[in-house]
């Protein structure tokens, strides 16, 4: 759900675990730079992600959804982790970022 490869910082503001090191150390996560880590191989992470219980799933994108939303993400990040966090997230937000991420899709397409 935080993408193939992300901040440390993201990751705290979403309210997750930090400590990376014991990742990185099997190999699971790679540090890409001082701040930012990527997943060793697409494969392991969505065999991660699909591990996980749809409920832990939604709660996991509600709280990257907030996290994105103080940092100013565009619209089509948000309505991503807006949709794959319904039920939780508000139905009435969710239609409204995924209105303004399809309009801009249509402007670049355009």
């Amino acid at each position: 759900m935080i993408g193939h490869t992300f901040s440390r910082s993201l990751l705290s503001l979403a309210g997750g675990r930090t400590e990376l090191q014991p990742a990185i150390d099997a190999g699971v996560l790679r540090e890409t730079s001082a701040d930012g880590v990527s997943f060793s191989h697409a494969l392991l992470r969505e065999a991660l992600y699909d591990s996980l219980p749809a409920p832990r799933r939604a709660e996991l994108h509600l709280q990257l959804f907030g996290a994105l939303r103080g940092a100013g993400a565009p619209p089509d990040e948000l309505a991503h982790h807006a949709l794959s966090a319904l039920p939780l997230s508000d139905e009435d937000e969710t239609i409204s970022l995924v209105r303004q991420a399809a309009a801009g899709a249509e402007a670049v397409l355009a």
